[in-house]
């Protein structure tokens, strides 16, 4: 089996080894767990305003778009530009899961449940 490789670096030194090593074993998606949208060198799925809008997850609107207040794009838009609520956002934390599946619980990645899960 040829290893995957990683197409973005990752923010400290020996992760980058460790990432391959498990991208190179077929464990997940390592590239959704180490996506960083503003740059931040905080991935996604743990940080707490993934667009660096200065909006945490959980009060905004759009979570993975919007105008970084800080960091390495600040004064730039990244991500989308639609409402977490469009059809076209199938899947806003990148974890594999739907943000319709039964099994997703915290649509945002926020590391709390959604209120409108039930």
């Amino acid at each position: 089996m040829k290893p995957r490789t990683l197409t973005k670096s990752l923010p400290f030194k020996g992760m980058a080894l460790t990432a391959a090593i498990i991208a190179s074993l077929g464990f997940g998606n390592v590239h959704a767990s180490t996506e960083d949208l503003d740059g931040d060198g905080i991935p996604n799925v743990s940080d707490p305003d993934v667009d660096g809008d200065g909006i945490l997850n959980g009060q905004d609107h759009n979570v993975d778009g919007g105008r970084c207040v800080s960091g390495p794009f600040a004064g730039k838009h990244v991500g989308d530009f639609l409402q977490n609520g469009s059809i076209s956002e199938l899947d806003i934390d990148a974890d594999g899961l739907p943000d319709d599946a039964d099994a997703e619980v915290d649509i945002d990645g926020d590391g709390k449940a959604d209120d409108s899960k039930g």
